[in-house]
């Protein structure tokens, strides 16, 4: 069976409320399992009945529509990570493009962030600023978990941009924002810069002697296993792939700091 449920803005919370009981009440009578177009997501029995406590509360959890997709995309071995579901609730999904593809799961907490805070109501200035704070949420169980996500140095105090972005193939229908970070520097910078100051950030450094024998024979197996990687990554590899190295970055004393790198192109 297919249903389609439209509602004007306001009323979408309510709606979404009304065709959660729907679909319940039919699969209860026909032991079917219930599809979200919306957020291409199947449920089974228990995924169904967490979700309608989840669209219970007021203000509801955002997780109850949404379902975030991250994959790699372009050549330069960026990745994507975009939301769908958020038409349920009336607004725009939400995108962040040209992140490394080992930031992808560090995102999610950015992502959720941006779409509780517009459920519950907030809204961008005229630049598309909007102002984050993970304990000013009302919903408990969206700011619970988001609190877990604040790490060391972390405020749970920011801000980010929000953009009208260009859909890719696949995105949801309806608008689309695209999640920009103030401050100056690249794109990347501002995302990490922004990433850091939300959810606080644990840098550890591990000193090793220059003729410590484990760490040397590690080094030489690397950069054999290396080598043999170039011809895949230099015309490049799969979008499923990604390469990190650590390389060695002079430091203001003279000394060199070994950081992890992530390869985009290999020349």
């Amino acid at each position: 069976a297919v249903l389609t449920f439209c509602a004007a803005g306001p009323d979408a919370v309510a709606q979404l409320r009304r065709a959660h009981r729907v679909a319940t009440a039919m699969a209860a009578k026909t032991g079917g399992v219930v599809w979200s177009d919306d957020q291409r997501l199947a449920f089974g029995v228990e995924a169904w009945r967490v979700r309608g406590t989840q669209l219970a509360a007021d203000p509801i959890a955002a997780v109850a529509a949404t379902n975030l997709h991250i994959y790699a995309a372009g050549d330069d071995g960026s990745s994507r990570a975009v939301t769908l579901g958020l038409g349920q609730v009336a607004l725009p999904n939400l995108v962040i493009e040209d992140a490394p593809v080992r930031a992808g799961v560090s995102l999610q907490p950015i992502i959720a962030l941006v779409a509780q805070t517009l459920l519950e109501g907030a809204r961008p200035s005229a630049d598309g600023t909007l102002m984050l704070d993970v304990a000013a949420l009302r919903n408990p169980t969206a700011r619970a978990a988001l609190q877990a996500d604040v790490r060391e140095h972390g405020t749970g105090k920011g801000a980010v941009r929000l953009r009208v972005a260009t859909p890719d193939d696949g995105d949801a229908p309806g608008p689309l924002w695209r999640i920009d970070f103030p401050s100056t520097g690249t794109y990347l910078e501002r995302m990490v810069a922004t990433s850091a100051g939300l959810f606080g950030r644990v840098d550890q450094m591990l000193n090793a002697s220059d003729d410590d024998a484990e760490l040397l024979a590690a080094s030489a197996r690397a950069k054999l296993a290396l080598a043999k990687l170039e011809a895949t990554f230099g015309k490049g590899a799969a979008k499923s792939d990604h390469l990190i190295v650590k390389a060695p970055f002079t430091t203001s004393d003279g000394g060199a700091e070994y950081m992890w790198i992530e390869v985009r192109s290999w020349q």
